[in-house]
């Protein structure tokens, strides 16, 4: 199969490293000092499942003139979906399907506008990984699922009409066969894929963990050991997984809140007391953070569905500094 990988940073070169380990064509665009690296040296990839050295890879600035793809992955940051979404076009043809592994939701219906529902394979890591240097991606920990699956309309629920590409709800049946491959393929190259008929859930599940997880981080500027111990802060962790809980109900996708929050509680408790997450990493470095695609839909998918998020309002506003360029930014 031919891949193209969107984003080669430690989830995209995770990956994208896997499947060109196993013969498959992949085309790597990555951008600065990273592009350079996997110009002239390859990919490495350092990995308790098993390290990867690629002396020569396929890697360019942007798809300008490459063909089009069997799978696009799309693994850049939430503030360069809209960029990411215009850039990927040369690649898509009509049984390209678009597998995004990013944080949150919003990105699902970016891709869904410019594309078509049918185009879009929302996908979802449960991996972390880092670019160690430029060329080197180390994988943390030993994580390993990787979960995919269509999605009938957008993730509010509805069909989208009017697009670009296929405006029909689902995979379609050439489509379902790209996926398949995929899956396979996938699978083979020794990544644990699995495919599932309600990512949606799926989605939202995540969100509420990671919306409200890095809400807090970034609003207290501590590791979660600190901040967990503290009940104030845990407070406002706990009503921030209830809020993004609450906007979803709206949305029509009905979760376990009670289940998920205990469930997440727990989970931030079994975290290396110095674990910080890479938005509050971020912000810490100067860089642009996810505010916007993260807090700031719930924010204002709040506003329109009447739905309280005084936790994601705040932090959204707090923070809405650090979100890099204010081109095309919603006004908080």
């Amino acid at each position: 199969m031919r891949f193209a990988v969107m984003g080669v940073g430690g989830i995209g070169g995770c990956f994208g490293g896997r499947l060109a380990a196993a013969g498959h064509d992949v085309l790597f665009i990555a951008r600065g000092a990273h592009l350079a690296a996997l110009q002239a040296d390859g990919l490495k990839l350092t990995s308790a499942l098993g390290d990867l050295r690629l002396p020569h890879v396929t890697a360019r600035p942007n798809a300008t003139g490459a063909v089009p793809a069997d799978v696009v992955v799309v693994a850049v940051k939430g503030p360069d979906i809209a960029a990411a979404a215009e850039a990927i076009a040369p690649l898509i043809g009509p049984r390209t399907i678009i597998v995004p592994f990013m944080n949150g939701v919003e990105h699902v219906e970016i891709l869904q506008r410019r594309y078509g529902a049918s185009a879009i394979v929302p996908g979802i890591s449960y991996v972390a990984a880092v670019i160690e240097g430029p060329g080197h991606v180390r994988h943390v920990g030993s994580g390993n699922r990787w979960l995919v699956g269509s999605v009938e309309g957008n993730v509010t629920g509805s069909v989208v009409h009017g697009v670009e590409g296929s405006g029909d709800s689902g995979v379609g049946h050439e489509r379902a066969s790209t996926l398949a491959a995929f899956a396979a393929a996938a699978t083979q190259a020794g990544l644990g894929v699995e495919v599932t008929a309600d990512i949606l859930r799926a989605l939202w599940e995540k969100f509420v963990l990671l919306g409200a997880f890095t809400a807090v981080a970034c609003l207290s500027r501590l590791p979660v050991g600190t901040w967990t111990r503290e009940p104030e802060t845990l407070g406002l962790f706990v009503d921030g997984m209830r809020e993004i809980v609450a906007v979803a109900a709206k949305q029509g996708v009905s979760l376990e809140g009670a289940r998920l929050i205990e469930a997440n509680l727990a989970f931030m408790h079994s975290l290396e007391p110095d674990w910080k997450g890479s938005m509050l990493n971020d912000l810490e470095r100067g860089k642009p953070i996810e505010i916007e695609s993260l807090s700031g839909y719930v924010h204002r998918l709040g506003r329109a569905l009447g739905v309280p998020t005084p936790l994601h309002s705040t932090a959204y506003r707090a923070l809405y500094h650090h979100a890099g360029s204010r081109a095309a930014r919603p006004r908080p």
